[in-house]
């Protein structure tokens, strides 16, 4: 018997509780090209994906005479190209994955597509045609000369001039170059000229023959009655004794004979970022994403976040003055700087509504929280009755102002912290502004200003700023977010779209040398 190139032995494949293939067995002979044929979800696809090692058995178990998985060409039932690449750069990916020189792709590139009569091999592959694809995916499967040759459905779709002339070579690399081959079809007829048939039904091989001897053993005239007469016996079979999948399957898969490389390879690398740019590149939706998102991002970050708040709504209650805050309308006349017959509560109102808050009058301390706690405000300012001769008297008595100066000489503030950050610049706001406000007393007044500030000196930062700004501090985490957040999505764009496209699996069978 001839050295066998691929054995499947008792084959049990379930999905859920749909069994795919029921004991199945088959022997390919090296240099015989073995046709598969059967119907439509019969289990043909199935079985070559455990044979490339995409997937793995439920029982059973497959070996092949290939030491390694570059010695194997797979061509996918689906196109399986990267759309955005051209012919010549479909054949210097696969080939640089496959593990061959760029001298021997070109060489090997230019006579495949002579033989397929392929269009120019700069044109984008999503400019061709369907058979013209179909053709460029049969090359990619044969670039690197493999051993076991494995196609599904390699000529659905072809010039009938086109599929009789691929026959032909594959009968010669078989012959000549004894190369296995096996391929599945629709076309019963165009397997005749394969070395040996399996006819396939129900995931159960119901013949493995050669085309001669299956026509001659059922006394048919055509492959067709052959296939024709051995599902009626088979679905005959069924009706009577109906094929059972023990619970505990035969033997577990030894799995595919075939020898690893590692894992990780300069010219695999090379071949995927070379394919990565192309892929960008042409894609010009795809590369104003890449970079326009982060600069948007960026931009819409530091116009929206980490600025002062403007226009902040602050309550106010002032019991130094008859009307409260509607008193405070008129700003102070320049020459009344040291005058203080015009109160100071009303020269704060004016220093705040300065640094851009909003001052919303209330009669009492009551309303205005209550205001604050219905978020109406965000704060409330308090200003005690004889606000201002209380403050004087404080300066003039110091260590000895009585408990009435002191309590009645400081403003009372409560602020709504619900929003940690503008609660903290509001804070700041009011302080600074206070600050700024005591400092114009002091000037209008010839004061000594060292008799306002406390007993220690801040010097200027060492790093940083006096006054942090929350930009500086976010922004990094805004860019490692972005650094994160863009590669994980575009690596996960280009999964999902290779994984609907068919290409993951034929990348990762070529990969695997």
């Amino acid at each position: 018997m001839s050295e066998l190139a691929v054995s499947v032995r008792c084959a049990y494949k379930k999905y859920g509780t749909s069994v795919v293939l029921k004991d199945f067995s088959m022997s390919v002979p090296r240099g015989n090209i073995y046709a598969l044929l059967g119907p439509s979800g019969c289990g043909k696809t199935t079985l070559l994906s455990c044979i490339v090692g995409r997937m793995s058995l439920d029982g059973g178990y497959i070996e092949t005479s290939a030491r390694q998985y570059s010695s194997m060409g797979y061509m996918p039932q689906n196109i399986a190209l990267y759309m955005t690449l051209s012919i010549k750069e479909t054949f210097s990916y696969y080939g640089s994955v496959y593990g061959m020189t760029e001298a021997a792709i070109e060489l090997r590139g230019a006579a495949l597509a002579k033989l397929l009569e392929l269009p120019p091999v700069d044109r984008i592959v999503e400019t061709l045609s369907g058979g013209q694809q179909r053709r460029v995916s049969l090359a990619v499967s044969l670039i690197h000369n493999p051993e076991i040759l494995i196609l599904d459905e390699p000529t659905v779709g072809l010039d009938p001039i086109l599929s009789d002339s691929i026959w032909k070579y594959l009968v010669k690399i078989a012959n000549e170059d004894r190369k296995t081959i096996i391929i599945t079809t629709h076309y019963i007829e165009e397997a005749k000229q394969a070395h040996r048939v399996g006819l396939m039904r129900g995931g159960v091989l119901l013949c493995e023959e050669t085309p001669a001897d299956l026509i001659s053993k059922n006394q048919c005239e055509s492959m067709e009655q052959a296939f024709l007469k051995l599902s009626y016996k088979q679905e005959i079979s069924r009706q009577n004794e109906e094929i059972s999948v023990p619970e505990v399957l035969p033997s577990k898969r030894k799995g595919v004979v075939l020898k690893k490389g590692s894992i990780f390879t300069t010219q695999c690398f090379k071949a995927e970022l070379v394919k990565n740019g192309f892929f960008i590149w042409r894609n010009k939706p795809m590369l104003a994403f890449l970079f326009g998102l982060p600069l948007a991002v960026t931009f819409l970050f530091n116009m929206a976040i980490g600025h002062n708040p403007q226009g902040m709504r602050v309550a106010m209650v002032s019991m130094e003055t008859p009307h409260g805050v509607y008193d405070c309308v008129v700003p102070p006349p320049p020459e009344m700087a040291c005058n203080f017959t015009y109160p100071l509560s009303c020269r704060f109102a004016h220093k705040l509504r300065e640094n851009g808050l909003e001052l919303v009058p209330f009669d009492d301390v009551v309303t205005a929280i209550q205001a604050s706690r219905r978020g109406w405000v965000w704060g409330v300012i308090l200003i005690p009755a004889n606000y201002t001769l209380s403050l004087l008297a404080r300066f003039e008595h110091n260590l000895q102002t009585p408990d009435y100066f002191t309590d009645h000489g400081e403003i009372n503030i409560w602020l709504d912290m619900s929003n940690q950050n503008i609660g903290t610049l509001l804070k700041i706001n009011l302080v600074s502004t206070y600050n700024s406000y005591m400092q114009d007393v002091f000037d209008g007044c010839h004061w000594p200003q060292a008799a306002l500030s406390l007993p220690f000196k801040m010097g200027p930062p060492i790093y940083g700023e006096k006054v942090a700004n929350l930009n500086h501090y976010a922004s990094p985490a805004i860019i490692l977010l972005l650094i994160f957040y863009l590669p994980m999505s575009y690596t996960i764009g280009v999964l999902v779209q290779e994984k609907l496209l068919g290409v993951l699996e034929r990348s990762m069978v070529a990969g695997e040398a």
